[in-house]
């Protein structure tokens, strides 16, 4: 190994080798296998690789598997029979700990059961934006107890292995309660969160699964805002499958008022009472029990309350967790929906057992530690944070946004109160705070004491070990901004992704930090970096794409509805000829020191602020508008993160009606009435290069003239980027209202068309390396060079009028708040 080029941040203290949990397990190791590591995790992740049965089978035994399994298993893993469908890769095609049954649930909850030491602990700790609405703690007893009554009443409900149970939720107790209830009786869970819970997001993720159950939050808070959510979900109860049967609402946790469901009815198709919308007017707050239909099951809507006593007290005390195979489905989650419909990711228990390898040995999760990993019930890191309950650690909880109105501290407010050891948020989050001149310390110390294990020390977060970052690559302005505001805490960047619902690279309590490298590569994966015919392993210093070269147990079962062929599955990850590593699509390097780096997407994936968005979720929405003939959108790198870029390619009617609406906004600007449509684009071009201080192609102050090549068409042959402030106000509503606010573009600007390869497919990865200056073959590239950004492109013409936009261009922030539908330019034009 090389030495770093970069200094420490963090360094672990002397005796971590002898302290930390990984510590124990490398010793444990050692003496059932005879090696000898010498205290380095170098060593420690080689042989993780070399000998990964070995490996593997320790993990399960150090993270406490093997005293909640039903029956043993009798070999890490079997390679799948000929002819198992679907035919999965080499590497993927396998059964982890074969022959054995667990059920999730009694792992998690172990520390609730009669006799544990730790029963009377906290569980789950929870809060939400408004420092008004209810808090509090559960201890684990108390959290197995409430799990327990309601696996019951699901079980009562006919709920059975296989069945999903799907959630449009919040981030509170009672969404955990039933993920794992549901897991208890043997079904599948499946979550949208309420910050993304639109119509089309919803039933393109739960409706192909079909649920039996679908649970509702009845109220979530955003921004100061405590939002009713069940008029949402009405109109969704025709479009999931016909085999819902039960919906379950969960009650308002975050302060509400009790008139955010007013008017609101939930009935289930068949009920007597369905009219399809929600609208049948309602005296109950809008949850009653179904009428008819349903066959032996009635159909019915019940309340948390009322499903937790539907079990007689027998019932519930005699309850026994269902033990599945190693391999069955457990959790659901889903892909960014990048290349059509959201894929459904069908994860087992070996998610959960490389969570618990990761809390235990790379995160140094205790009974003692308390977590709190700001996430959303449909995103990977809340399962990866709830789960760390079988660590016996406190979880925190919290609904809302992470920068409430007035309260930007209102996280680390959290944090102090309930005294966190390991504190996660997206790399954005850190960098927003920072902008804002706000520190962490801010919010210290917590009202009324507490906060840790202080002893009086005066030093904030006493208790505080560790800051994680995700979503995004952290600049090295993150890891230093956690070291000058909050000194002796390490900052850990990890990095995976909903398939695996884990990391590939993160960090170690035994190794120092380097700004901006992920500490490791997570033990027992061979990950690599792999040129571009994904074969070649590029050494260190040299970036590609991240790869794992061997399987390891979290990888998903299947995708839902995968053809026998496992098609989908295989071109997600995999070579066309099904063989060689699993190919995950970052940009990655590995270091001379053994570090690593995460440059950014390698695919069309959106990922703004940390959030993964799919490029067909936005263009199912935009090109249903009349106006719209195509899109095409890519994250475009920028100010420390992403934002997302929209470009509409407009039908023919689309380009009169807004030949129109720009005529109009140039005759109230008071611009000479244009004869034809033609003039009229021509006076709003005129109009805008004004506002943006000059004319098209020159270089104005907000330009970064070496970006930006000065097309040689006159003006009147420009291509017009400008979308008006009618048509940006349509779309943009229809994303927001469709999909979420995260959806609505940074940028929505027109292109004469979108770019597309021979064969017709839209070239979103060759327009976002143009646009971030990736080019193969090209250190940078200016407008004016897009052909050779991909030889691929049937109209490369197109991808050069892309790139001479100059707001993509702008030097400054400024743009994209005051750009096109922006309040500047509304007033000009």
């Amino acid at each position: 190994m090389g030495a770093p080029t970069v200094p420490a941040t963090w360094s672990p203290p002397p005796d971590a080798a002898a302290t930390t949990r990984l510590g124990a397990f490398l010793r444990l190791v050692e003496a059932r296998h005879g090696v000898s590591f010498g205290g380095r995790f170098a060593a420690l992740h080689a042989w993780s690789v070399a000998a990964a049965d070995d490996f593997w089978a320790a993990v399960w035994d150090f993270v406490g598997f093997a005293a909640v399994a039903a029956t043993p298993y009798t070999a890490v893993w079997v390679a799948h029979p000929a002819g198992t469908t679907p035919a999965l890769p080499p590497l993927v095609a396998r059964t982890w700990f074969h022959g054995a049954t667990i059920n999730v649930a009694a792992y998690l909850l172990r520390h609730g059961a009669d006799g544990s030491p730790l029963a009377a602990t906290p569980a789950l700790a929870w809060a939400s934006e408004s420092p008004y609405a209810p808090s509090g703690v559960l201890s684990h007893r108390d959290l197995r107890a409430r799990v327990v009554a309601v696996a019951a009443g699901l079980r009562a409900r006919g709920v059975a292995p296989g069945d999903v149970v799907g959630g449009v939720v919040a981030s509170t107790v009672d969404t955990v309660v039933v993920a794992l209830a549901a897991a208890a009786v043997g079904a599948v869970w499946a979550a949208v969160g309420t910050d993304a819970a639109g119509v089309t997001a919803v039933v393109d993720r739960l409706g192909q699964l079909c649920p039996s159950v679908l649970v509702v939050s009845a109220t979530t808070v955003y921004r100061g805002r405590v939002r009713g959510c069940l008029g949402g979900v009405a109109p969704l109860l025709g479009r999931l499958g016909d085999r819902l049967h039960t919906v379950l609402v969960l009650p308002d946790a975050v302060g509400g008022d009790g008139t955010e469901n007013e008017g609101v009815f939930l009935a289930l198709p068949g009920d007597r009472n369905y009219d399809g919308d929600g609208s049948r007017p309602t005296v109950d707050g809008g949850v009653r029990g179904g009428g008819g239909g349903g066959g032996a099951l009635r159909r019915a809507v019940l309340t948390m309350a009322e499903l937790s006593v539907l079990a007689s007290p027998a019932a519930v005390a005699a309850f026994a967790f269902t033990p599945l195979p190693f391999s069955a489905p457990v959790l659901v989650l889903f892909s960014s929906g990048t290349t059509g419909a959201p894929k459904g990711l069908i994860q087992g228990a070996g998610v959960f057992l490389n969570h618990a390898k990761e809390h235990v040995l790379h995160c140094d999760l205790t009974p003692a530690s308390v977590l709190f990993f700001y996430s959303s019930p449909g995103w990977m890191m809340w399962n990866w944070a709830t789960s760390a309950l079988a660590t016996g650690a406190t979880v925190v909880l919290y609904d809302g946004s992470a920068l409430p109105p007035g309260g930007p501290t209102r996280l680390w407010e959290v944090a102090a109160a309930t005294g966190v050891t390991h504190f996660g948020a997206s790399a954005r989050y850190y960098s927003a705070l920072e902008a804002a001149g706000v520190s962490p310390t801010d919010a210290w110390p917590p009202p009324g004491g507490g906060g840790g294990d202080g002893g009086g020390s005066g030093k904030p977060f006493p208790a505080l070990l560790t800051v994680l970052a995700t979503g995004s690559p952290s600049s090295p302005a993150n890891f230093h901004y956690i070291a000058r505001t909050l000194p002796g805490v390490a900052y850990a960047s990890i990095s995976g992704g909903s398939d695996i619902n884990g990391c590939w690279c993160l960090g170690c309590p035994l190794l120092p930090v380097h700004p901006p490298e992920l500490q490791c590569a997570a033990l027992g994966a061979d990950v690599v970096v792999l040129a571009d015919d994904g074969v070649t392993r590029l050494p260190a210093g040299v970036t590609g794409e991240l790869a794992c070269a061997n399987g390891v147990p979290n990888m998903p079962l299947a995708f839902w509805g995968d053809d026998p062929a496992a098609s989908r599955y295989t071109a997600a990850y995999f070579a066309a000829d099904r063989g060689g590593p699993w190919r995950h699509g970052d940009f990655a390097e590995r270091t001379p020191a053994g570090g690593w780096r995460i440059h950014g997407r390698s695919d069309a994936t959106l990922n703004p602020g940390g959030v993964r968005l799919g490029t067909a979720d936005l263009y199912r929405v935009i090109e249903a508008d009349a106006d719209v003939a195509d899109a095409i959108a890519v994250a475009q790198a920028w100010a420390g993160d992403v934002r997302v870029v929209l470009w509409v390619a407009l039908s023919r009617g689309g380009e009169a009606a807004e030949a129109a609406r720009w005529a109009a906004a140039a005759a109230a600007a008071g611009l000479p009435a244009p004869a034809t449509p033609a003039g009229a684009l021509a006076a709003a071009a005129a109009a805008v290069a004004a506002w943006v201080g000059g004319p098209l192609g020159g270089a104005a102050p907000a330009l970064a003239p070496a970006r930006f090549a000065p097309p040689t068409t006159s003006r009147a042959q420009r291509p017009p980027w400008w979308v008006s402030p009618v048509l940006q106000a349509r779309l943009r509503a229809a994303l927001r209202s469709s999909l979420s606010p995260r959806h609505v573009p940074a940028l929505l600007l027109r292109v004469s068309a979108v770019p597309v390869t021979v064969n017709g497919k839209k070239v979103e990865v060759a327009v976002k390396r143009a646009v971030d200056g990736r080019a193969k073959g090209s250190a940078g590239i200016a407008p004016g060079a897009g052909a050779g950004a991909g030889a691929a492109i049937a109209n490369a013409e197109v991808l050069e009028e892309m790139l001479r936009c100059p707001l993509l261009w702008a030097s400054t922030g400024a743009a994209p708040s005051r750009g096109p539908g922006g309040g500047r330019l509304r007033s000009r034009l």
